[in-house]
């Protein structure tokens, strides 16, 4: 990619060129480290790619694409992929379903009965910093 960006400022010596340049290269990098569990959400709930893309009336491909991102979810399309899933969309974007050792893991595998103990603990544990 910064090879092309180079040339790109090479072959049109204006800073335009080397502008638009940069900010594809940013563009692409910043779409890539955004997290985002789309895969393991379908995986956790024993979904292939053709069947999540039937769910949403959609290709597999175009799922495919989400999952690699290759393609950009709007908020649409997040809500349909949440509801697809059985998930809120915030889970799509911060948690991901397949790590036994992640907060919300942990917290789902806690009866409901018991949790109004555990967060008193965890306040305790604090200082009750929360600002509650």
């Amino acid at each position: 990619m910064v090879r092309k960006m180079r040339t790109a400022c090479q072959q049109r010596s204006s800073l335009c060129a080397c502008l638009l340049a940069a900010v594809l290269v940013t563009e692409r990098a910043m779409s890539s480290t955004r997290p985002f569990f789309l895969k393991q959400w379908r995986e956790y709930r024993g979904l292939s790619q053709q069947r999540l893309a039937e769910r949403l009336d959609t290709s597999k491909g175009y799922i495919s694409d989400l999952e690699r991102g290759k393609r950009r979810y709007n908020q649409d399309m997040l809500e349909l992929l949440a509801d697809a899933l059985n998930c809120e969309p915030a889970d799509i974007l911060m948690r991901d379903p397949s790590d036994p050792s992640g907060i919300w893991s942990i917290w789902d595998a806690i009866p409901a009965i018991d949790r109004p103990r555990i967060v008193a603990v965890i306040k305790a544990m604090i200082g009750n910093k929360t600002g509650s």
